[in-house]
Order: structure tokens, then C-alpha cells, then sequence
């Protein structure tokens, strides 16, 4: 499945930035600091050895869960607990 790191593209800048796994599910968590309702695309900040490093995306992957609104993850913990407790 995986063929190890991507290789150099002739042509492309090929440039790296080594994000880790926060929390033990195989992702990292990239949170945009803006103003709530702001326009263009989200974005973080942070310092890296004493070089800024700026994040840009537009997707934003939270769940809005139709019962308990935006959620801060993918899915809805407040829907998962109650689904647990009365089929599990």
C-alpha cells in the first residue's frame, strides 16, 4: 500500500513539512485561528526552529451533527455516547 516517502518531481519545488500524529488516530490535527464567520481559506500558524510556518485549506472536516450542532470532530460524541448506551 505504501511505496515510503513521495519521491522528487523534475520541475516541482518538492519542498517537505513533517506533521506528527496528536492524539494516537493517525492524523494531525491542523485548527484554524481566524475569526469565526471569516472569509477566505482557514488557516494556522506556528513556529517551527524560528521559522513561521502557514497552513492554508479550505475544507473544514468538523461534523455538524443536525441534533447538538458543530462539533469539533468528524463525528458527534454526544450522538456516539447515546447510541452506545442504548444499543450497546
Amino acid at each position: 500500500m505504501f511505496d515510503g516517502p513521495p519521491k522528487d518531481v523534475e520541475g516541482e519545488c518538492n519542498a517537505r513539512l513533517y506533521l506528527g500524529d496528536d492524539w494516537g488516530d493517525n492524523r494531525c490535527t491542523i485548527r484554524c485561528k481566524e475569526a469565526p464567520e471569516h472569509e477566505g481559506p482557514h488557516r494556522e500558524t506556528f513556529m517551527r526552529d524560528d521559522t513561521p510556518v502557514v497552513i492554508t485549506w479550505v475544507k473544514d472536516e468538523r461534523h455538524k451533527c443536525a441534533i447538538h450542532g458543530q462539533q469539533p470532530e468528524d463525528r458527534c460524541e454526544a450522538c456516539d455516547e447515546h447510541f452506545l448506551k442504548t444499543e450497546g
